[in-house]
């Protein structure tokens, strides 16, 4: 039997909203500054995962808190 290879899409979750993958051929990460055009919060954030879940890679954005001054 011939082994079958199935790609898994990424989706990145923010604040409960899943976002659409940017670029496939785009790092996580790259991926994530290409979304910080809309999200601008995003440039400031940590990565997670991925999680497969529902057949995708499902990263988890998480954006840290700054300190002014």
């Amino acid at each position: 039997m011939p082994a079958t290879v199935t790609t898994l899409n990424r989706v990145f979750n923010y604040r409960g909203t899943q976002l659409p993958d940017p670029g496939p051929s785009l790092t996580p990460h790259e991926a994530v500054q290409v979304l910080s055009a809309a999200h601008p919060a995003l440039t400031n954030s940590l990565l997670e995962g991925p999680v497969v879940e529902g057949g995708k890679h499902v990263f988890t954005i998480k954006v840290q808190a700054g300190t002014k001054g």
